[in-house]
């Protein structure tokens, strides 16, 4: 398989503003309505420098394109751009089958305020599933990207704003614990997030067995390389020395961060803001991998 060419065919999109609806609920119960009769649909949430926001329905079937031009003559229709990012059919089709999975599982608490905690006690009990191997230089978990991503954003931050993060966001750990503790679940709903992240795994697998998929899918390490500045330094150095690439490339670290990459840009339609990702990082590390945060919390 390794070598071989797909042919991927050109696929639409459609984008407009969430104005052009009556209301938001309006928006919302048509989402969910398409999610569920689109199977190859999913759907992105951005916020312009206005501060307005677009919603973008990606694969969108031509019934569905022209039921949108009624609804709103200033959606724009384009090519889907996921088309010069993947190169590989067979990762478009599990990149969006993860996609439209997310959708259906959270399109009823899209553009909607939603409770924050409850939804980090999901998503921990969705990177759960994920299996834990633990390789010669780390442990490869649901987990490990959580910590990866917060060390990058508090590596990035000034002297004041990191000394505030440090101050502020044990206590909203503290306060994640009270409430884990005494509140039932609020995504119980959800019923099939198991064996869906363990199929997903299983195709990961498969396609590491063909080379076809590693851990800088759909890009490349050389991606990385080529830009020093992308992360923090112990990034940097992690994606330069070469012993560490067995480790990285593992399915569970893979996985993790496809999904989780996929998380985020759910939280934006689900109107949690881009600082929430970060306390999110933050709380799943605490959870599962305290002993990386160091004296953090001390």
């Amino acid at each position: 398989m390794k070598g071989r060419k797909n042919e991927i065919k050109s696929k639409m999109v459609v984008t407009g503003p969430i104005e052009a609806f009556k209301d938001t609920n309006s928006m919302k119960n048509f989402l969910v309505h398409h999610v569920r009769e689109n199977p190859n649909m999913y759907i992105s949430k951005t916020i312009n420098t206005d501060k307005k926001s677009n919603i973008t329905l990606h694969n969108a079937g031509f019934d569905l394109l022209k039921e949108l031009k009624i609804i709103d003559k200033t959606s724009s229709i384009m090519p889907d751009d996921i088309l010069k990012i993947f190169k590989d059919k067979l990762l478009v089709d599990l990149y969006v089958e993860i996609e439209h999975k997310f959708d259906e599982w959270l399109s009823n608490y899209y553009l909607t305020e939603n409770n924050f905690f409850a939804f980090v006690k999901w998503i921990d009990s969705v990177l759960s599933i994920i299996p834990t191997n633990k390789t010669d230089y780390l442990i490869a978990d649901g987990f490990m990207s959580q910590y990866s991503h917060f060390h990058a954003f508090i590596s990035q931050l000034d002297e004041v704003s990191s000394s505030e993060v440090r101050d502020k966001f044990p206590i909203i750990y503290t306060s994640y614990i009270e409430y884990k503790l005494n509140n039932k679940p609020i995504f119980s709903n959800i019923s099939d997030a198991k064996p869906m992240i363990l199929k997903w795994y299983s195709k990961i697998e498969k396609l590491q067995n063909f080379g076809e998929i590693d851990f800088y899918s759909p890009g490349s390490r050389q991606d990385i390389l080529n830009n020093p500045d992308i992360a923090s330094h112990e990034h940097w150095q992690t994606h330069v020395d070469d012993k560490y690439q067995e480790s990285i490339n593992s399915t569970e670290l893979i996985l993790s961060r496809w999904i989780i990459n996929i998380v985020y840009e759910k939280m934006i339609l689900m109107n949690f803001s881009i600082l929430k990702k970060y306390v999110m990082n933050y709380i799943l590390t605490m959870e599962h991998h305290p002993e990386y945060l160091g004296g953090m919390n001390e």
